[in-house]
């Protein structure tokens, strides 16, 4: 079994576009999948996500991926702060004065 291959998305989306011409040349599926070096599921699997995008539009789709998974990174972050909130709260930041104020329960359970 080969190892898989990345492909960078532009890569993608011109491989998709020399499909199409393969296509309109009148090669059948399974041929035009074999000279590009790639199986059929690949590219029915390309079609479903890079159908109809360009490669500017494809560009975008990727980098909105990246910025989508670093937002959710930054979210289980906050989250995991939010958990391990401490037990007694510096309070100084607020009223001016230099306090320690006990939680009368766990902070972060409300």
């Amino acid at each position: 079994m080969a190892a898989a291959k990345r492909r960078a998305t532009e890569q993608i989306v011109a491989k998709l576009g020399e499909m199409e011409k393969l296509q309109a040349e009148g090669m059948s599926i399974p041929a035009a999948c074999k000279r590009l070096g790639i199986s059929d599921q690949t590219l029915y699997r390309w079609r479903l996500k890079y159908g109809a995008l360009k490669e500017d539009e494809a560009q975008r789709l990727k980098a909105l991926e990246a910025e989508n998974a670093r937002l959710k990174r930054i979210v289980a972050e906050q989250a995991l702060d939010v958990g391990a909130a401490p037990e007694s709260v510096d309070v100084s930041r607020f009223f001016g004065r230099r306090r320690l104020v006990r939680c009368r329960q766990p902070c972060g359970s409300r």
